[in-house]
């Protein structure tokens, strides 16, 4: 995770997402201050001085994007990910491997206290709030959304509640539906 090769960091997390998926048990070894601060590192992690994609890739992309006809100079650069789109990707599966930790974590300590872990107290939680809030790009504040959506617990209900309302209002047309989606999910939750 602190690789700085966006790759490397990428299929470490893809890595602990899957053991979470097919060996909780051994994935609480994970469960540790050191993790989780590389994924909120990777989350808040200053992106904004990163290159971007060009005007040309961004022309080579419509290009692909409404099927014409493209050299293969053109496919190369329409497909190329810039540093930029890399880091921000990486935000997007730090999220969400944060929150993959997160449930394993809620869950382990209910099985051990009976208790429910504040959501203000989940390693990580605002971090992603804060991306949620602040980040200038729809994909990550889309992540953030999803990430949110998938730690539901009764007790984390309204702060929930409260955060995909606002998300309703974002500027952004993909945001407002993700934040939909997420309140819906939550409304199905049992009290």
């Amino acid at each position: 995770l602190t690789n700085p090769d966006d790759d490397v960091q990428a299929l470490a997390m893809e890595d602990m997402a899957n053991m979470v998926k097919t060996d909780p048990q051994k994935a609480t070894e994970l469960l540790d201050v050191k993790v989780m601060d590389a994924l909120s590192n990777i989350i808040k992690a200053d992106t904004s001085k990163l290159a971007g994609p060009t005007p040309e890739q961004m022309a080579a992309r419509e290009k692909l994007l409404a099927n014409q006809t493209m050299t293969d100079a053109e496919k190369q650069l329409a497909s190329t990910i810039t540093p930029l789109e890399q880091a921000e990707r990486n935000k997007s599966y730090a999220m969400f491997t944060s929150a993959i930790m997160q449930k394993l974590y809620t869950d382990e300590v209910a099985k051990l206290t009976n208790t429910t872990v504040p959501i203000t107290e989940l390693p990580g939680a605002v971090t992603i709030v804060e991306q949620l809030k602040n980040n200038p790009n729809p994909m990550v504040r889309t992540s953030a959304l999803e990430a949110l959506s998938y730690i539901q617990n009764p007790a984390y209900k309204k702060d929930l509640e409260t955060l995909f309302t606002i998300a309703k209002n974002d500027q952004d047309k993909g945001v407002q539906e993700a934040a939909t989606m997420a309140l819906d999910k939550l409304n199905q939750m049992p009290a």
